[in-house]
């Protein structure tokens, strides 16, 4: 068998020359998984590849993929000719690949999958799976491993997102907010109250280069779950796209502001912090830089701009005017003092400027975001209700 193992390893390593070696942390010593194994294969500094060409492909690819293999067998006598197969194909692939593979799976509650629809909806390299209880339990204990101090509970999951992606051979690829930002940010605007902690990464497959969890900004539960359909999940992806363009993580302008801050407000656990959030990615959204108006009648400006752009009907127009009053208000209170609003009042601002802020930014996002000028020519109905502007900048007001 140590001589099967060593040929192997050599024609491996000249078989795929012109893709190996890849990035692979061969730093800690790994015990042989038989006792009386050749230990100069396993002493403890790393081989090179150009050098040592068949140790390198020893422990890099066959050991890790051997020892990942037995271990995930049921048993013993489980290690049928099937198993070997499987292991066989799959060291050919990673050795003769062109690229790192990898697989970023987020465990989330607030969101399931509508009851009709298979327990696993795919949309190009983005899944949506429903968790077993066995699961729920597995994700829930590997999450309290980066549970934030002070949080009094926290949620199991009941789906898992997963993105898929590849990488150069020459570099590891972190989890990039590039990658699961605009997800997290798309679901929220569709209306999700996601909950979730971290993402994970895993190599793939895992033996490879093993797994991390990076923390999410999102509240450890959600107060509500909403099912979601394939045709949601299309649109959700397809939001994403266009989140694509924008800076979540790190804002570059005015519009990655009201977008950060409205993911921002999405993870508050204190409504009076979420009002404030959201009351700015509202504020960004409707009160677009107009040197004709200055910063005179905010208040009113974005009210009117607000019932304009969110409502349709007159009768839902003054609808969207009166609530943007009250969030206007609500904010100011919590910020200039005078009637510092009620918990109820607070509670009640959070949960309509969260409505009016992903039903505004949602409709930016897909049509561009409205400028001064949108906004003059939709009040004296000189144009269409909106044309969109994605190439004009806007500025936050003071």
């Amino acid at each position: 068998m140590i001589e099967n193992f060593y040929q192997c390893a050599t024609l491996i390593g000249d078989s795929a020359s012109a893709t190996l070696p890849f990035t692979a942390y061969l730093g800690a010593r790994v015990w042989p998984m038989i006792e009386s194994f050749d230990a100069s294969l396993y002493r403890r500094e790393p081989p090179d590849f150009a050098t040592e060409r068949r140790r390198w492909v020893a422990l890099a690819i066959l050991h890790r993929a051997l020892y990942w293999h037995i271990a995930s067998l049921p048993s013993a006598e489980d290690a049928d000719r099937q198993a070997a197969v499987a292991f066989a194909e799959e060291v050919v692939r990673v050795a003769h690949d062109d690229r790192l593979r990898y697989r970023i799976v987020v465990p989330l509650d607030g969101i399931d999958i509508a009851g009709g629809e298979e327990a696993v909806l795919t949309e190009g390299a983005i899944s949506l799976s429903r968790l077993s209880d066995v699961d729920q339990g597995k994700w829930f204990e590997k999450l309290t491993t980066v549970h934030r101090p002070g949080w009094t509970h926290l949620a199991a999951p009941r789906v898992t997102l997963e993105i898929s992606y590849s990488g150069p051979r020459d570099g590891n690829a972190g989890i990039s907010p590039t990658l699961v930002g605009p997800l997290i940010a798309a679901m929220q605007l569709h209306g999700y109250s996601l909950a979730g902690v971290a993402a994970a990464q895993y190599s793939d497959p895992e033996w490879v280069g093993g797994d991390s969890l990076t923390p999410l900004l999102l509240p450890a539960h959600s107060s509500a779950v909403r099912a979601l359909t394939r045709d949601d999940l299309r649109a959700v992806v397809a939001t994403a796209e266009r989140l694509g363009d924008h800076s979540i993580a790190h804002p570059r302008s005015p519009r990655d502001v009201a977008l950060r801050r409205y993911t921002t407000g999405a993870a508050r656990g204190d409504p009076a912090d979420a009002v404030l959030d959201f009351a700015i990615a509202l504020e960004v959204l409707l009160l677009p830089d107009d040197p004709e108006a200055g910063q005179g009648n905010l208040s009113y400006r974005f009210r009117v701009h607000g019932a304009h752009y969110l409502a349709d009907s007159a009768a839902e127009r003054r609808d969207v005017f009166r609530r943007l009053r009250d969030i206007y208000n609500t904010r100011s209170g919590l910020v200039h003092g005078g009637h510092y609003p009620s918990p109820a009042e607070i509670a009640a601002a959070r949960d309509s400027a969260r409505d009016l802020a992903a039903r505004g930014l949602l409709r930016a996002v897909s049509e561009g975001f409205p400028s001064a000028a949108d906004f003059n020519e939709m009040l004296l109905g000189s144009a269409p209700p909106f044309t969109g502007s994605p190439a004009g900048e806007q500025s936050q007001p003071s």
